[in-house]
């Protein structure tokens, strides 16, 4: 079967390939940085890592020159699929475009999508910041009332401040982490959860790149009451910005079915599980649609945000992932 495979393949024109995943185009999950490498008999190689290390490598590989692609081990690898998510050797492999944005999307045969990949030519460390600042972005309050704040371009305000002040996300192991480093030095170690934000306070030794999470305290739990988008909700950006898968990664399966179906929600979805009821029946921006579900079409960037959280649901054994509880 392999051997078959193999020959088909090789007979295939190399321009089918090179025409959509081209020589030196780089591809991210949002950590994951990938490029593609030289064209041969078919096939394209594409590797790379994490900001920290290596060794990220599948191929891609195509029958015909419809532009459905193959997903198959490196070279000389062995049968774990490095593309991403719940992907197998020999799921289908396509190449999109979504809001002028190249989409490398990996289906199983049922057409479930199982990873996304985006096209991304610039540095790593920059989009990983970005991304962390927009799950941050909002108007907060804490249990006190007090008003926080933070901002798409990296700055924070909080109870006493008079303005904002700039953060600087702080790298452990080459990548950019959960601690954050404020104007006057202290670093603060910020969480999302179920309603927003929980900031702790902790001793970080910027030497070592290290901090001890289980002594970080506890300074506020923040619900979010605002954002620079102009949809309400936990997770508003999932209605405005395709999302890193790796973005999602950092809920629990708990959080993601509030997430995707917040989006949903937005539109008046109608819910027919119990649970779903109660907790959108109590945000204020929630109004059913009178007319039913019928009626209702999710934007493209909605869509593709609602099948990237999936994948990430589909993962097996995430019981690691704890999102923790807000406000």
């Amino acid at each position: 079967m392999k051997r078959t495979l193999f020959a088909l393949l090789c007979m295939v024109p190399m321009c089918a390939l090179t025409a959509v995943v081209e020589q030196g185009s780089c591809w991210t999950d949002g950590v994951v940085m990938l490029k593609a490498g030289e064209m041969k008999h078919g096939f394209v190689t594409l590797m790379g890592g994490t900001l920290h290390e290596g060794g990220y490598q599948f191929r891609l590989a195509t029958t015909d020159t419809s532009g459905d692609y193959v997903v198959l081990p490196a070279e000389d690898g062995d049968d774990y699929c490095s593309f991403g998510g719940t992907t197998l050797n020999g799921d289908h492999v396509t190449v999109e475009e979504l809001g002028g944005v190249r989409l490398l999307v990996a289906r199983h045969n049922d057409g479930t999508i199982t990873y996304v990949y985006q096209e991304y030519n610039g540095p790593l460390r920059n989009l990983m910041v970005r991304d962390l600042q927009m799950t941050y972005a909002g108007n907060y309050v804490d249990a006190q009332g007090g008003q926080w704040m933070f901002t798409l371009d990296g700055k924070l305000q909080r109870p006493g401040m008079a303005a904002t002040q700039p953060y600087t996300i702080v790298d452990i192991y080459e990548m950019p982490s959960e601690v954050i480093k404020t104007h006057s030095g202290e670093h603060l170690v910020i969480r999302p959860s179920t309603t927003g934000l929980n900031v702790y306070s902790c001793q970080f030794d910027e030497e070592m790149e290290v901090y001890d999470s289980q002594q970080a305290k506890l300074v506020a739990k923040l619900r979010r009451t605002g954002s620079p988008w102009k949809d309400a909700g936990v997770f508003p950006y999932t209605s405005e910005v395709l999302m890193m898968p790796t973005m999602a990664s950092r809920f629990d399966n708990r959080a993601l079915r509030l997430m995707r179906n917040e989006i949903w929600a937005r539109h008046g979805y109608q819910f027919s599980s119990s649970d779903l009821q109660q907790y959108f029946g109590q945000q204020p921006w929630y109004t059913p649609s009178p007319t039913g579900n019928s009626g209702i079409t999710l934007s493209p960037v909605e869509q593709m945000n609602v099948d990237i959280i999936r994948s990430i649901e589909l993962i097996p054994d995430r019981d690691w992932v704890v999102t923790e509880a807000g406000l």
